[in-house]
């Protein structure tokens, strides 16, 4: 199989097209983990992988802010 250089990462690999929402890679440009000139180019796997996680890991911390902001409210209401 031919390799190519990624465009994230740099290292030479096999490189596939990412379907990622665009609400998703509008987060990932945002947050700073996906470089705007990357989008809607092919990346390789442990990009994929990266870029998957830290979507998780960025849902997973705005729903656990959310769930301490709904407690504080509790108490307050209480």
């Amino acid at each position: 199989m031919n390799t190519k250089k990624c465009p994230r990462c740099e290292h030479q690999a096999i490189l596939r097209p990412r379907n990622f929402s665009d609400q998703a890679v509008a987060s990932l440009v945002s947050w700073g983990d996906m470089d705007r000139k990357i989008v809607g180019h092919p990346i390789c796997d442990d990009c994929h992988e990266e870029l998957r996680d830290a979507l998780i890991d960025h849902q997973r911390a705005a729903t656990e802010k959310e769930a301490a902001a709904g407690r504080a409210r509790n108490r307050r209401a209480s």
